[in-house]
């Protein structure tokens, strides 16, 4: 027979079309979502929950050296994806990324 299984992530209970209307409900062992589907407790495996974490910003520090003369210089680097197969970073290499550059100038 045919096994299902889905995953929903609810970030709040909260409807994003109206935010004084809820988006789910439990009630006689029946979880509610709206526009999604309904959830019998009996069919359930699990249900997580995972409280909210600040998100982490990368950084990068450069040192360029003081000797450099007066003109247009460019940083070329190749941000490159693992662990994932979104398609905004394919190319015709064996790995996935995109180049990013950051021109200035030297006056």
């Amino acid at each position: 027979m045919f096994q299902f299984t889905t995953t929903t992530v609810i970030n709040e209970n909260k409807d994003f079309t109206n935010k004084s209307k809820v988006l789910f409900e439990a009630s006689d062992g029946v979880l509610k979502i709206k526009r999604h589907n309904n959830f019998k407790k009996e069919n359930v495996l699990a249900i997580y929950k995972r409280p909210a974490t600040d998100p982490k910003l990368a950084k990068v520090t450069f040192t360029i050296p003081g000797t450099l003369k007066a003109g247009f210089y460019r940083i070329a680097l190749y941000v490159r994806l693992s662990g994932n197969n979104n398609s905004y970073y394919a190319n015709d290499f064996v790995f996935k990324g995109k180049p990013f550059y950051i021109e200035f100038e030297v006056k």
